[in-house]
């Protein structure tokens, strides 16, 4: 007898403090002073509480399909997480214990995924924190850059940085070096204003942070990956893009592509000239 998914939710999610938010929130429904719908997004199943209907569904994330839906009754639902630390394991399943969660543990073990897959990558991924790894370009990348622009074509993405200086006199009389960054085939990117990323950067190793400022980076355990990966059904189970993440002064860029990016210093005694041309219809983009 395979558990169904009710009793997989229980066994992959349901801690003590999972199950007692459940349970008050429920018993609030059900009594009328809760509100009327609740949905949780946990590491492998969403659940969505529905006071109306006074029913409880559950999705499993990696499973699209009808077998990784369910829909059962609320009360019933309260009962399941009631029972989790009271019933006995049946005799039929061989061991004795304290509760239902050793017979779904021998039970589900049919019913986990390949560990080649990436379904099981992602569940291992979920319970990690993201590692960030300085990138090391040639040419080096200043510490400090500032973003003057990005342009996409044809799924490459390119970015215009330049040197951020805080000797303003050193500043005033060299010209900034400025850089182009391209990615040259980009599954998916997204750009932030680095105070919306505060988390993220606390996130950081500070030693990394301080060493460098800004920068560079790949990113293990990506959260932007997964979220993608979700999205499309888990249409990179073959081979998963890399998450590239830089970090200018005011802004921030999550990159995923399959190439690693292409770094070109731009020559200073060009950009005066670009520059001017500007004016007459011109952009520096044509250096790239």
């Amino acid at each position: 007898m395979k558990p169904n998914l009710a009793e997989r939710f229980l066994l992959d999610e349901c801690n003590p403090e999972t199950k007692r938010l459940l349970e008050t929130e429920i018993d609030e429904m059900i009594s009328g002073r809760g509100p009327r719908f609740r949905e949780h997004h946990f590491n492998l199943y969403d659940i969505k509480l529905d006071a109306v209907r006074r029913k409880v569904s559950i999705f499993d994330i990696f499973d699209p399909k009808e077998s990784g839906r369910m829909e059962l009754e609320m009360f019933h639902f309260r009962l399941l997480l009631k029972r989790l630390t009271s019933q006995t394991v049946p005799d039929d399943y061989g061991k004795t214990g304290g509760g239902v969660l050793n017979f779904l543990t021998s039970s589900a073990k049919k019913l986990s995924p390949r560990k080649s897959s990436i379904a099981f990558k992602n569940k291992v991924l979920k319970k990690k924190r993201e590692i960030y790894s300085l990138y090391e370009t040639t040419p080096a990348l200043p510490k400090k850059i500032t973003t003057l622009g990005l342009i996409e074509n044809n799924k490459k993405i390119t970015l215009l940085v330049e040197n951020d200086s805080n000797d303003k006199e050193k500043a005033s009389a060299e010209q900034k070096a400025r850089f182009c960054i391209s990615f040259p085939k980009t599954v998916s990117y997204r750009q932030s204003t680095e105070s919306y990323r505060l988390r993220m950067l606390a996130t950081m190793d500070p030693s990394l942070v301080a060493s460098t400022g800004y920068g560079l980076f790949t990113v293990q355990n990506s959260k932007f990956f997964k979220w993608l990966d979700k999205e499309s059904y888990n249409r990179f189970e073959k081979r998963a893009p890399t998450h590239y993440l830089l970090i200018t002064h005011h802004e921030v860029y999550d990159i995923l592509s399959y190439h690693p990016p292409e770094v070109t210093e731009l020559q200073p005694d060009t950009l005066p000239q670009q520059d001017h041309d500007m004016e007459q219809g011109f952009s520096i983009w044509d250096l790239v």
